[in-house]
């Protein structure tokens, strides 16, 4: 009967295929970190995509992100660490990218804290605000004016395993956010599909010997 299965070379390859599909992200809200490793965020980690920003949190050009870490400075206006450390502030960009990657390791969760996002009210110059996070088809919005100093935990499911990801993060230019405390859950290497190949090639292998004496 062995010889009637299928090319394992055809399963190999659709494997591989199966593996490398993009997956649609999915964003949930939580009410705190959960559970994860710890990662460090970096300020190289975030581009500006957008207008520079030109509020009093700004103590740079206004066009890269900073790193900050007392809450109760007069430019850090609500935004902060909920863990006490340091956080990654907007500098008040109408836009960010933010590429998060991991070296020698997948992930598949990403949950981090936004603090202190679309808690500006109209302004005559730049209209209403808002705050918008999109991932991979997926999008999260605020849907209308926070207080001060606001905490979201938000939880990035991509549905498969990554080693980095974009995420776009666009406000209405002068009302900044801050990021931090990001959590991962890794994926132990090797991964699955390094296993399931390996079990692959045993099949095609005991295939053939079974094959051949039957020949």
């Amino acid at each position: 009967m062995f010889k009637t299965l299928p090319n394992t070379r055809t399963l190999a390859l659709a494997l591989v295929a199966t593996c490398g599909t993009a997956q649609a992200a999915t964003i949930t809200i939580g009410e705190g970190p959960g559970v994860g490793t710890p990662v460090t965020l970096d300020p190289s980690q975030f581009s500006a995509s957008g207008l520079c920003g030109s509020g009093d949190s700004v103590v740079n050009d206004g066009c890269s992100v900073v790193l900050k870490s007392d809450p109760t400075a007069k430019d850090a206006f609500g935004r902060f660490d909920p863990w006490g450390d340091a956080w990654i502030d907007s500098q008040d960009l109408s836009e960010v990218t933010w590429r998060f990657a991991m070296t020698n390791r997948t992930f598949n969760r990403l949950t981090f804290a936004l603090t202190d996002a679309y808690d500006q009210p109209f302004h005559e110059t730049f209209g209403e605000s808002f705050f918008r996070l999109s991932i991979d088809g997926a999008e999260w919005s605020i849907d209308e004016q926070q207080a001060n100093g606001n905490l979201h935990w938000i939880t990035i499911w991509f549905g498969e395993d990554r080693s980095e990801a974009d995420i776009r993060l666009s406000t209405r230019l002068n009302d900044g956010w801050g990021i931090r405390a990001a959590l991962v859950a890794p994926v132990p290497l090797p991964g699955a599909g390094l296993l399931m190949l390996a079990g692959l090639g045993g099949l095609a292998a005991v295939g053939r010997r079974r094959a051949k004496a039957q020949d």
